[in-house]
C-alpha cells in the first residue's frame, strides 16, 4: 500500500529490540514508524486517514488509543496491556516514560506479544 509519505529515518529507543510498525499515538495515529535493526523510519498517513497498526484507514474505521501520560507513574519498567483499547494497544514504561505500541488490526496483546484475536481473552 503506497498510501503514506516517508518523513525521516533515525535510531530510536522505541525501536530497541522491536521489529515492525509502531503507531505514533501522540499524532492521533496519523504518523507511524517502522523499526528494523534499531532504526526508526517515520511515515505519515494522508489527511482523513490514520494508522491502525497495519495500514492507513479512514478515521471512521479505527479508534486511535488514548495517550495517558501519567499511566507509567510508579510502575516498574516493562510492557503493559491497554485494556481500554480491548488489548489492541499496549505500552512500555521506563523511568516513568511511556511508549505506546499498537498490534495489527486482527491481533491483540496477550501480555508478551501480539496474537490473533480469539486466542487470548482481553481482561
Amino acid at each position: 500500500n503506497n498510501d503514506f509519505n516517508c518523513m525521516e529515518s533515525n535510531s530510536s529507543i522505541e525501536c530497541l529490540g522491536k521489529k515492525g510498525y509502531i503507531t505514533d499515538v501522540s499524532s492521533k495515529c496519523r504518523k507511524y514508524h517502522y523499526c528494523q535493526n534499531g532504526t526508526k523510519m517515520t511515515f505519515l498517513c494522508p489527511l482523513e486517514r490514520i494508522f491502525n497498526g497495519a495500514e492507513c484507514v479512514s478515521t471512521g474505521d479505527y479508534k486511535c488509543p488514548a495517550r495517558d501520560e501519567n499511566s507509567c507513574d510508579g510502575k516498574s519498567s516493562g510492557y503493559y496491556t491497554d485494556t481500554e483499547s480491548n488489548c489492541q494497544s499496549y505500552y512500555y514504561c521506563a523511568n516513568g516514560n511511556k511508549i505506546v505500541y499498537v498490534c495489527p488490526s486482527n491481533e491483540i496483546f496477550d501480555g508478551s506479544e501480539c496474537v490473533t484475536k480469539g486466542s487470548f481473552e482481553c481482561p
